[in-house]
């Protein structure tokens, strides 16, 4: 349907799993039928990964999950002009109650990563996560299919380049 897409995935990180599930489950496939239904599970889930497919041709994007070779998410649109990706980090306390009636903070980080808008401060969210360096690889691999600028601020608000956009000469 959509040609010319590039996948840029984030792995499983229940993989560990998966392994020591298929070890267990061998020597415990003789003594229960219900270690056949979870080394199906164990496999189902091991081969599943989080993808961001971005398809240049047609600007549009989708993220969603990859399971036994089939790609789940709605394909959604790119904006018009995106002048840089983004990497932002983010930070918030998320209130709940406790069980004599008080409340808690906990807190809660993630890095985003967007598309700047030009000469404004908007932009458009492309993925989230509390892990820097996939935040920061899916950025990079974003930057490098869009050619573009990737650029990060810090819990400071300091701005960092990290990959400069390929100027195109003719």
């Amino acid at each position: 349907m959509y040609s010319f897409s590039t996948v840029i995935s984030k792995p499983n990180p229940f993989y560990w799993l998966y392994t020591c599930g298929l070890v267990a489950g061998f020597v415990w496939l003789e003594l229960n039928v219900i270690a056949v239904l979870l080394l199906t599970s164990w496999t189902i889930i091991s081969m599943s990964k989080t993808v961001l497919e971005v398809c240049i041709s047609t600007r549009r994007y989708r993220s969603g999950l990859h399971i036994l070779g089939i790609q789940m998410g709605k394909w959604q649109e790119l904006p018009p002009q995106a002048e840089r990706v983004v990497i932002r980090y983010y930070s918030e306390y998320h209130i709940s109650g406790t069980d004599n009636g008080g409340e808690e903070a906990y807190p809660h980080a993630e890095y985003i990563v967007l598309l700047s808008q030009p000469n404004t401060t908007a932009g458009f969210i492309i993925y989230r996560d509390s892990n820097y360096a996939r935040a920061q690889d899916i950025a990079w691999q974003l930057g490098d299919v869009m050619d573009l600028e990737v650029i990060e601020f810090d819990r400071y608000k300091q701005k960092q380049t990290l990959r400069q956009a390929q100027e195109l000469t003719a």
